[in-house]
C-alpha cells in the first residue's frame, strides 16, 4: 500500500517496509486474498490450451507468477517487474519462465513491451498514484491485440456492510478500531476508493468485454475459511500498525484519540476481528484488447 508521500519514486511510495519480512507478509497476504476470493487468480476468460506470454506488474518476489503458473496454460512465460528489485529471488530460486526485471510501472516501458502480452496483472496500486494514466496507458499499451488484462485493486471504505441501511453505524458502534483503519486509509492513500473507478478507465481505452467483480472479503473470524481468516487477521494488524506509523508522523496527531486509546488500536482490532466479521473489498476488472 502507498501514502501520498513520495521516497522510491517522484509519483508514489511504498508504505510497507522493503524488508524480507514483507516477503512474509505478501505471502500471507497473496494466500488470504486467494483463499477468500474462491481459490482462484486468473480471472479472465483466457484459452486454457495456448501457452500465454504474461507480464506481471509490482511483483515484489514473484510469487504471484509461480502461483498463477499453475492456472495458466502449461508452457506460459512471465516477464514481472517492480521499482525495487531488493525482493526478488535468487536466480536458482525462481524458475527459467520467469524473467525478473527492474522497471517502474509510471516510467515508459521497454519499447519491446507495446503489443506484446496475451495477459497483462496488476495487483494493489491505484489508491497510491497521484493520476492513473501513466501507469494504466503503460499496462494497457503492452497487451497485444486479442489479449487480456486484469487489475485487481482493494478498496478499504467499502463493504456489503459499509453500504446497506444502518450498517456502518453498527459497525462504528461494534469495531471502532476497524473504523479509525478506515479513516487512517482515506487520509493516507491518495485515491482510496479508485478501485470502483478502473473498469470505467479501461473502457475509455480500446478494450472490450470489460467485466467488475467485487469480493467482500473477511479479515477473522468472518472468514468461513478459518486459516484464511488467521492470514487475514494478520494482515490487517499489519497494515493498521504501519498505517499508524505514517500517519503519526506525516501528521502529528492520533485522529483525535486520547495516547491510550491510539496505542490500544493494535489490541483492540484483533479483538474485533474475533468477534465479528469485518471485511474489505476487492474488485477485479478484466477487458480483452480489440482485434
Amino acid at each position: 500500500m502507498m501514502t501520498k508521500t513520495s521516497e522510491h519514486s517522484a509519483d508514489y511510495t511504498y508504505v510497507m517496509p522493503h524488508t524480507t519480512s514483507e516477503i512474509q507478509r505478501l505471502r500471507n497476504q497473496h494466500d488470504w486474498i486467494k483463499a477468500s476470493m474462491g481459490g482462484k487468480l486468473v480471472f479472465a476468460p483466457i484459452e486454457p490450451d495456448q501457452p500465454m506470454h504474461v507480464l506481471d506488474s509490482a511483483t515484489a518476489d514473484g510469487f504471484w507468477c509461480l502461483d498463477a503458473a499453475k492456472e495458466l496454460p502449461v508452457g506460459s512465460s512471465f516477464v514481472a517487474f517492480d521499482i525495487g528489485d531488493h525482493l526478488f529471488p535468487a536466480p536458482d530460486q525462481i524458475t527459467a519462465e520467469i524473467q525478473l526485471v527492474k522497471a517502474s510501472v509510471t516510467e515508459p516501458f521497454p519499447g519491446d513491451w507495446t503489443g506484446t502480452f496475451d495477459f497483462v496483472h496488476q495487483r494493489f496500486l491505484f489508491p497510491s498514484l497521484p493520476e492513473h494514466e501513466p501507469a494504466l496507458g503503460n499496462l494497457l499499451d503492452a497487451v497485444k491485440p486479442g489479449g487480456w488484462v486484469q487489475f485487481v485493486e482493494v478498496d478499504m471504505l467499502t463493504s456489503a456492510k459499509t453500504e446497506a441501511s444502518g450498517e456502518r453505524e453498527r459497525e462504528r458502534q461494534q469495531a471502532p478500531a476497524f473504523t479509525v483503519l478506515r479513516r487512517l486509509a482515506s487520509s493516507l492513500l491518495i485515491h482510496p476508493t479508485a478501485a470502483d473507478q478502473i473498469a470505467g478507465w479501461v473502457r475509455q481505452y480500446n478494450f472490450e468485454d470489460v467485466t467488475e467483480s467485487t469480493y467482500d472479503i473477511a479479515a477473522g473470524m468472518g472468514n468461513p475459511d478459518l486459516v484464511a481468516g488467521v492470514l487475514g487477521r494478520t494482515n490487517m494488524l499489519h497494515v493498521l500498525e504501519t498505517f499508524m506509523g505514517y500517519y503519526r508522523s506525516a501528521k502529528e496527531d492520533t485522529l483525535g484519540l486520547s495516547e491510550a486509546a491510539w496505542d490500544a488500536l493494535p489490541r483492540e482490532l484483533a479483538r474485533e476481528m474475533d468477534l465479528y466479521p469485518l471485511t474489505v473489498r476487492i474488485n477485479v476488472v478484466t477487458g480483452r484488447r480489440s482485434l
